[in-house]
């Protein structure tokens, strides 16, 4: 009899090319650009025992791929920025596609750069910073009879760049 404590399972599969994905959409989130948007769109709690938290609502913004074209209805990204500078985001939009469907989207990610004081100048002051680490993992949930129903059975990741625009980033789902 085997002893399942001592034994390593083959958890790989055969897959020599590793994993593959499927280019869905870009996703653009506009940022406040003024001080008097960014005082309506924050709500700044500010150094906590995680972090400095803030939640940002989205002023809007679109999402355009091959098989999905909207924009964004109402959208919040619940932010951490971490001790480390690693700006953690937990966000949820609802997408209102050009034929006039509703989509949840939700996700969880990081947003990362060199620079010091990188969070700040990016949230506060709008500097660019297009070559930061900016990864997401996305869910979405779309009406289960409608256009988008695909959408439901996906998991996809976000690979993104900020600039004074906001957050922007290619959408794909993995395969």
């Amino acid at each position: 009899m085997s002893d399942w404590r001592t034994e390593r399972p083959k958890l790989m599969l055969d897959n020599p090319e590793g994993v593959k994905s499927e280019y869905l959409m870009t996703f653009l989130g506009y940022a406040p650009s003024t001080p008097e948007e960014q005082a309506q769109c924050y709500q700044i709690f500010g150094e906590t025992p995680n972090g400095f938290q803030m939640v940002g609502r989205s002023p809007g913004g679109y999402i355009e791929g091959p098989n999905i074209k909207g924009v964004i209805h109402e959208g919040a990204d619940w932010m951490t920025i971490r001790s480390d500078g690693v700006v953690c985001v937990n966000c949820r939009n609802t997408l209102k596609t050009d034929d006039g469907e509703m989509i949840f989207m939700e996700y969880n990610g990081y947003i990362y750069d060199e620079a010091e004081n990188f969070a700040q100048r990016w949230m506060f002051q709008g500097e660019s910073f297009p070559d930061c680490y900016f990864r997401t993992l996305i869910n979405f949930t779309a009406k289960a009879d409608g256009n988008y129903a695909w959408l439901n059975k996906l998991v996809c990741v976000g690979i993104g760049k900020m600039d004074p625009r906001g957050g922007y980033y290619d959408i794909y789902a993995i395969k």
